[in-house]
């Protein structure tokens, strides 16, 4: 069986993402009010570090595209007043701590190039204004994310490489801007115009933002370095890279401006010496930017830093005060929104913590160390627990950690992150991240089944990806569908739940539509039935999902569960737009029910079932005509479902009620409603010969099929057949009964209508065959054409030797032209050729033909006929009855008991 391609369907991960790619904070911003709006790096750099590293796990801000685009523009057409409210846009952008979309990062970049080609001297303020926003929406932006995670033990490996070369980067724009202002400045003290409207002074300010920016990169380099070659290796170089970085913070904190700026500088200066090991020095200014005169988000990095510094000291005691003031005082700070990150960040900082300590632990006691290990792995997974939709952001640095052990050692949370973590590697380890997500499966207590459904849906995902790669891929994909089943049934309020039903429906939907009719398929319905009713049951709500609705009715129909089929189709309500398709299908199944198990349909039933039908004709008509204008294609479907309807009333007049008078009347209604559908005129038309063949009206069943030739589409050859069939039935009725020639000649010339139609259809299709000829020849017979039947069954013979229609065809050619000797012998021959036993009715019509040929023979004289007479009393020994045709050999000879009873059986009834 072929199986149909593949339909796509997406497998997305909307909650457990495997990888490390940030993702952007949708948190409450701060008061843009409350902060600068001029170049002053302070707190603006600090809410916009604070964002992006402890808001790592929220998702972006939803952006006004229309509003940017006008902006963009505006700016773009050169008006003054539009390019500055594009650079005061990108400031509010960067001081909320969002990432600054590209097109106006692009529109920044034409911005600062506007004057690149001047010398310094001549470039205005607003160019070098634009070069430092730039260096900001670009250079620090881009790498305070990978920053913070370095810096607050969030790092999953990959990423200090990219912050060290994203912040050699930024250097390198904040240098060439720094060589630049110089020369600007240089020459700006030389003019007394530029120097009366103080732009050396201006000037002297960006240059020290500048400196300042490039500070806080210095210290992401140093970090990046760290993380990347160890601490003694990189020592001399931190040095020589942090040195600047403290000289521009203490610089900032003497300036005269808000003491908020000068606290974050601090802050800075702070971490940056503790990070150079002048631990004593950089102590009490992170005590400073932790007192309460500060910012809340400054005071915790402070608190933060600090604990970090009694951790490298080993004062294990006070780090876990520091950290445990740290996440109290965080959640009072910044409010139940930021409670998560605050207690990941904790979490991540007693688990590194303790790990130091198993291992210190470890030289002198195992026992020791395995408990602090223990605890070290509770400290995640405590959190998780609490906020265990951190997971998938969680995954890679806790599978950085903990990837290497043995799965049954580790917590179930962390098990569960290290399965996503094996499984979002380069190649995935898809054999260890299963083995992770199954051991998490495993386990049943209650805080255990908060992983269930990340497990489900990455084994399922892994599980899809397995069978895309296989030649037989569908057993792995018949699981993926099980765990997605699963999940969406018993985990319906995740957010992955909707789309795990999505994914099962449609993995079991492809399959299904390839293996229909094999040993495979009832099971497999079974399966999609239950998806489908997960799905609706939770979901089926939702305008996108109600197409479901009308699948799952046909799905029972197909599985022979028809009471819930019918349930299942009245359940959709009359406002959805598969309301007429369902309505539909529901009466399909209902006349199927009439006669179900082969019983004559109940003439009541069948009546009411006749009259909703005509109901939906008329509101499928309706509602087709009502939105032709708007939707063509659904008014084509509506359309189409109605006339389907108005065929099937014909139908049930015909078979249900066996009425084949009103039937034929409807059809002429239905004919004229939808004379302009082609298809239905084809339908009807073979209802009708089909209805005539019933009643036995052949005659008006052949004028029909010759009428409407090529119009009655597939069906037109199967119809020709099936009259010529009835027509040569009822010649050879005729034939032996009395009177009927009127009808005899009236269906001789409609068997040969139906001949030349059958040959004129398959010639035109190119398969004109034997059995076309053969019918061809016997209608020729029929109406007098026995000189060419004969030459036509004379080449059939040639063909086939063995074929006894052949035969009785040739003795008929012959018999009709006069030469009986010929035809008695070809009938001979042929009776020779068969068995009373097994082609009884054949070898009985060829003795009745045979005898009526030798009578013909005879002419009248008594000798023949009465050696005729012996032979039919003999063949009536053999049955009284004659094969059923007594009375036409009676016709012949009178065949009586008396003779029959005398006569002696001959040994042999073959004639000689």
């Amino acid at each position: 069986m072929e199986v149909p391609r593949e339909r796509k369907f997406q497998i997305p991960n909307p909650k457990f993402q495997t990888n490390s790619k940030l993702q952007f904070p949708n948190s409450k911003r701060r008061d843009r009010k409350s902060l600068r709006q001029g170049l002053g790096f302070g707190i603006w750099c600090l809410v916009l570090v604070w964002n992006l590293g402890f808001g790592i796990w929220n998702l972006p801000l939803a952006r006004a595209a229309d509003a940017l685009d006008a902006k963009v523009e505006a700016a773009a057409g050169g008006d003054a007043n539009s390019i500055d409210d594009l650079r005061r846009y990108i400031r509010q952008e960067l001081q909320s701590g969002q990432p600054v979309p590209d097109k106006l990062v692009a529109a920044l970049r034409q911005l600062a190039a506007k004057d690149a080609a001047k010398p310094a001297a001549k470039r205005p303020l607003a160019h070098f204004e634009d070069r430092l926003l730039l260096v900001s929406a670009v250079g620090l932006q881009e790498s305070a994310p990978a920053a913070q995670r370095v810096l607050y033990l969030m790092d999953s490996g990959d990423d200090a490489p990219r912050l060290a070369a994203l912040a050699q980067e930024a250097l390198h724009e904040e240098e060439s801007l720094r060589h630049d202002l110089d020369e600007a400045i240089e020459a700006a003290r030389g003019d007394w115009e530029l120097l009366a409207i103080g732009l050396p002074r201006k000037l002297q300010e960006v240059r020290d933002q500048g400196e300042y920016r490039a500070a806080w990169v210095r210290l992401y380099l140093a970090a990046a370095q760290v993380a990347a070659r160890g601490q003694e290796a990189a020592r001399a170089e931190e040095a020589e890279i942090l040195n600047p970085a403290v000289t521009a913070a203490r610089q900032q904190m003497k300036n005269d401006g808000d003491v908020q700026d000068r606290l974050a500088a601090t802050l800075l200066a702070g971490m940056a010496l503790w990070r150079q090991g002048q631990l004593e020095q950089a102590r009490p200014l992170l005590e400073q930017a932790a007192t309460v005169q500060s910012p809340a988000r400054t005071r915790l990095q402070a608190m933060f830093e600090l604990a970090r510094i009694d951790e490298q000291q080993g004062r294990w005691a006070q780090a876990r005060g520091r950290i445990d003031e740290f996440s109290k005082q965080g959640r009072q700070l910044l409010g139940e929104s930021s409670t998560a990150d605050i207690e990941l960040h904790a979490a991540f900082f007693l688990n590194h913590m303790l790990r130091r300590q198993a291992r210190a632990a470890a030289r002198d006691s195992a026992a020791e160390a395995q408990a602090l290990d223990k605890q070290a792995q509770q400290a995640l997974a405590d959190v998780l627990v609490r906020y265990p939709q951190r997971l998938g952001a969680a995954a890679p640095l806790i599978g950085t950690r903990y990837g290497q052990r043995d799965v049954m050692e580790l917590e179930t949370p962390l098990a569960a992150a290290v399965g996503l973590y094996r499984l979002a590697g380069s190649p995935p380890d898809r054999p260890g991240a299963m083995a992770c997500l199954a051991q998490v499966l495993a386990r049943s207590a209650a805080q255990d089944k908060l992983f269930h459904p990340a497990a489900l849906w990455n084994l399922g995902a892994c599980l899809y990806a397995i069978g895309g790669e296989q030649a037989d891929g569908w057993p792995a994909r018949h699981r993926a569908a099980g765990c997605f089943a699963q999940l969406a049934e018993q985990f319906s309020d995740d957010p992955a739940a909707l789309a795990a039903a999505q994914n099962a429906v449609a993995i079991l939907q492809w399959r299904l539509s390839g293996v229909e009719g094999t040993a495979e398929a009832p099971a497999l319905r079974g399966e999609l039935i239950a998806a489908l009713e997960t799905l609706l049951a939770h979901w089926g709500d939702r305008a996108e999902f109600r197409p479901h609705a009308l699948a799952l009715a046909r799905q029972y129909e197909q599985a022979g569960q028809f009471e819930k089929a019918l349930a299942a189709y009245g359940r959709i309500p009359s406002d959805w737009p598969d309301y007429l398709p369902a309505w539909n299908g529901r009466l399909i199944l209902r006349r199927r029910l009439l006669t179900e198990g082969g019983r004559p349909a109940a003439a009541g039933p069948a009546q009411v079932l006749l009259g909703e039908m005509r109901q939906f004709v008329a509101a499928a008509r309706t509602q087709a005509q009502r939105v032709q204008a708007d939707d063509p294609a659904t008014a084509q479907k509506l359309f189409s479902l109605a006339a389907d309807c108005d065929l099937r009333i014909a139908e049930i007049l015909k078979e249900e009620l066996a009425s084949p008078a009103p039937a034929l009347a409807h059809l002429d209604e239905l004919e004229a409603c939808w004379a302009k559908r082609e298809e239905v005129l084809q339908r009807a038309g073979a209802l009708r010969v089909e209805i005539l063949l019933a009643q036995n009206q052949l005659g008006r069943a052949a004028a029909i099929l010759r009428d409407r030739h090529g119009r009655l589409g597939d069906a037109e050859e199967v119809l020709v057949w099936r009259t010529a069939g009835v027509i040569r039935q009822r010649l050879g009725e005729l034939d032996l009964s009395p009177g009927g020639a009127d009808d005899v000649v009236t269906l001789r010339s409609a068997l040969r209508q139906c001949a030349e139609q059958a040959s004129a259809i398959a010639e035109q299709a190119g398969q004109l065959d034997y059995a076309h000829r053969q019918l061809l020849a016997e209608s020729w017979i029929e109406t007098g054409r026995p000189a060419e039947a004969l030459k036509l069954f004379d080449e059939l013979s040639a063909q086939r030797a063995d074929d006894a229609r052949n035969f009785q065809g040739q003795a008929r050619c012959h018999w009709l032209a006069g030469r009986h000797s010929e035809a008695i012998e070809l009938y001979r021959r042929l009776s020779e050729g068969l068995s009373p036993a097994e082609q009884g009715p054949l070898w009985w019509r060829i003795q009745l033909d045979m005898a009526r040929c030798i009578r013909d023979a005879a002419g009248g004289r008594p000798e023949p006929l009465e050696r005729l007479g012996v032979r039919i009393r003999q063949l009536a020994t053999m049955d009284p009855n004659l094969g059923g045709y007594r009375r036409a050999f009676e016709e012949i000879v009178p065949v009586n008991k008396e003779n029959t009873k005398t006569t002696k059986t001959p040994k042999s009834t073959k004639e000689k």
